[in-house]
């Protein structure tokens, strides 16, 4: 190779450096993260906010992309059950569909200017997008693992100045964290409390502290374990803590959530309900004594309730403390109005109860359990006595309507109605009336052992996930002048 040769060679190493550092065009840095909401039927994922290798600018759209450009496949974990009807673990596939994209900040929240994140608003209905999987083998609710998705893009999206290519966008991998919307910064989650049973435990503040109340939730079979995210998103009891019931509640009710490892009662092989209700009640009183005795609660505003073996324990908890509750609210609750005495019904009958179920309900016999237990209350003189009886438990948003139907859910799920604020006895709601009890006759009935020991739950994976990193723009802003300035100054060099 000749000097002139050698000359036009150097020339253009020169000039594709100063193209390559000016070219505008973006890829994704193949991380992204997730924002997860509750619904009635649970989690929903809602956006993925996908992390860029540079920034992308903003021009005459502020930042609105093309949504129809993206394609997100999303694979979890699943159960079916095979020949000898065992479950098996098995993959599932689902398409997303894309409603929405734009520029945004590392949380998800639409910004018009330049940033290194692009969020994809996500399609969300009961069929699509949970990234809870129903373990058949435990018959809990556990995080999906695997949870991965592969987001592509169908052709390039241009905003301002910048160009995502279709050849090079590619993220196929676990999301790198979950914002948990009304849990993150809402609620403090997974403590734990012990005397003979250790429970998991979080809480809401309330922003009125004056004479404030104690609202309980106790959950039902599917969200035993240690990560209060499968309590508050499994029912959707983040509403708890949202404006519409937190008005109702006057702000003035600290909400305790309360999580077995287990169950709140034990099954046979059959599913069969065999009752050993003293395994964790001892534990319960003495986390509640704990708490009202920490957090400035008013004795005679102890509210207690749950849904199926949640209300199961719900009922266990009055039948056993008959004079420490001032009220108490049930959805399809489980206790068999068989195994309670006379007597006992007796002792409870001036508790204020509000009584929610649906007759098409297939796992909790709706006769067996609330009609029977609600009926002899009502013959024991029972004065402040409520029932919310549905024929069947249906979507009144009408968001996920089937051929212009209302779309009906599970017939257990009648605490569809509580969490979204719909029981209602004439003017009053669930939690309108339920502020408004006081305990005139309160008495600390524990004999519970105070010996306890309260910690941060250290098994709860999705806190020690990676947070994502923002990069530093104007060092990459320096980094190309100079390299530019380099670039230049060999060719004047050479020449």
């Amino acid at each position: 190779m000749n000097k002139f040769e050698k000359k036009i060679l150097t020339l253009f190493l020169s000039l594709f450096i100063m193209i390559s550092i000016q070219n505008n065009s973006v890829n994704a840095e193949n991380t992204f993260a997730q924002v997860v909401e509750g619904f009635d039927w649970g989690p929903c994922v809602t956006k993925m906010i996908i992390h860029l290798d540079s920034q992308i600018t903003v021009g005459s759209e502020e930042g609105i992309l093309d949504n129809t450009a993206f394609s997100v496949l999303t694979t979890m974990k699943g159960y079916v059950m095979n020949d000898d009807e065992q479950p098996i673990e098995v993959n599932i596939e689902q398409v997303r569909t894309v409603e929405k994209a734009y520029t945004s900040d590392e949380k998800g929240n639409y910004i018009k200017e330049t940033t290194n994140y692009i969020t994809l608003e996500l399609l969300c209905n009961p069929k699509i997008g949970n990234p809870f999987t129903y373990n058949l083998k435990t018959l809990v609710n556990e995080w999906s693992d695997p949870y991965t998705s592969v987001i592509t893009l169908t052709k390039d999206v241009t905003s301002g100045t910048t160009t995502l290519t279709s050849t090079d966008f590619s993220v196929n991998i676990q999301p790198t964290k979950n914002f948990n919307i009304l849990i993150d910064d809402v609620f403090t989650i997974n403590k734990t409390h012990t005397v003979d049973k250790t429970l998991t435990y979080g809480y809401y503040h309330c922003t009125n502290t004056t004479n404030k109340g104690l609202l309980i939730w106790i959950h039902g079979m599917g969200e035993g374990g240690t990560d209060n995210k499968i309590v508050l998103y499994g029912n959707r009891v983040t509403a708890l803590a949202d404006t519409k019931i937190q008005t109702d509640l006057k702000n003035n009710c600290d909400i305790l959530v309360v999580q077995t490892p287990t169950f709140w009662l034990d099954l046979d092989k059959k599913g069969k309900e065999i009752y050993f209700p003293e395994i964790y009640t001892e534990t319960f009183k003495s986390l509640v004594d704990k708490y009202v005795s920490e957090n400035n609660i008013a004795e005679d505003r102890i509210y207690i309730g749950g849904c199926s073996m949640g209300g199961f324990m719900t009922m266990n908890m009055l039948l056993n403390y008959p004079y420490y509750f001032a009220a108490a609210y049930f959805a399809a609750e489980a206790y068999t109005d068989e195994y309670i005495s006379d007597e006992q019904i007796q002792s409870i009958k001036n508790i204020p109860m509000w009584f929610i179920h649906s007759e098409n309900d297939e796992t909790v016999n709706i006769s067996l359990h609330t009609n029977a237990t609600y009926k002899r209350l009502q013959d024991a003189g029972a004065t402040d006595l409520h029932y919310s009886h549905y024929d069947k438990v249906v979507d009144t948003s009408r968001k996920y309507d089937v051929d212009g139907a209302q779309y009906e859910y599970d017939g257990h799920w009648s605490w569809v109605y509580l969490f979204n604020d719909e029981c209602k006895d004439g003017d009053e709601t669930v939690f309108t009336w339920i502020v408004k009890q006081t305990n005139p006759n309160f008495v600390n009935e524990s004999n519970a052992s105070n010996a306890s020991n309260d910690s941060n739950a250290s098994n709860d994976s999705n806190d020690s996930e990676k947070t994502i990193n923002v990069d530093d723009s104007e060092s990459s802003l320096w980094f190309n002048k100079i390299s530019t300035l380099f670039s230049l100054f060999i060719f004047i060099l050479i020449f």
